[in-house]
């Protein structure tokens, strides 16, 4: 069969990033450490400098090989604002649509390590970043912020994870949304001493009847305290 004029635009694009992955193969740990410092400046410097090459592709750039991360998972790991802004601003990076090999985006990884400020950047409405967007395992941003076990305990680790999860639900997140184990928000909170966070969870949890809070208990593994702490937090 005659290949169509889109498959061979695919072909053609998958063979450009192949071979930009070649080229820029020497380059990767740069711009990995670009993003973990978030200097926009140096990234900007870095595109000026290969600018016979495809800015969109190098943005895209897949920097680890293990979890398929790129600029804008790291940028938002490590808490770099500005650079997670910058990123977005090319119109080069989606917000969405850009996921690693766990299928996170950078709400995800800005969730899972507690960067309270990326998480307020990228809500906001001109940016427009998913709280429902699912991980291939299921799990809401939501879920990684709220699992978060403080070691040793640091109260102001858990402030700043708590703070991450009222700005998620202020966004519309779910505390009670499953994952594929069948976990909550509201269970890892609950089971990693996340106080604070199981705290504005039980807020918008109080109104639902009683045979919700009873399908609500039912998680995948959690022991009878966790249940417990539940069951207080609930009913309080």
């Amino acid at each position: 069969m005659q290949p169509t004029l889109d498959s061979l635009k695919v072909d053609e694009y998958f063979s450009q990033m192949k071979t930009l992955e070649d080229v820029l193969s020497g380059h990767k740990r740069k711009l990995q450490a670009i993003a973990v410092e978030g200097s926009v400046q140096k990234l900007i410097q870095f595109l000026t400098d290969h600018m016979h090459l495809p800015q969109s592709g190098i943005l895209n750039l897949v920097l680890d090989p293990v979890d398929g991360q790129s600029l804008i998972h790291l940028a938002a790991s490590h808490g770099c604002v500005e650079m997670v802004q910058y990123l977005i601003r090319t119109g080069s990076v989606s917000v969405n649509r850009c996921r690693d090999r766990n299928g996170w985006t950078a709400l995800h990884c800005a969730c899972h390590f507690g960067q309270w400020l990326v998480c307020e950047a990228i809500l906001l409405p001109a940016v427009g970043a998913h709280v429902l967007a699912c991980s291939s395992s299921g799990s809401l941003p939501m879920h990684y912020a709220a699992r978060h076990r403080p070691t040793p305990p640091d109260r102001m680790d858990v402030t700043r994870y708590a703070r991450v999860v009222r700005a998620m639900i202020e966004k519309g997140a779910s505390v009670d949304a499953r994952n594929n184990c069948g976990d909550t928000p509201l269970h890892h909170a609950c089971s990693r001493g996340l106080v604070e966070a199981a705290e504005v969870g039980r807020v918008h949890l109080f109104y639902c009847s009683i045979s919700k809070k009873k399908n609500f208990l039912h998680g995948n593994n959690y022991s009878v305290h966790t249940i417990s702490q539940l069951f207080i937090l609930l009913t309080r």
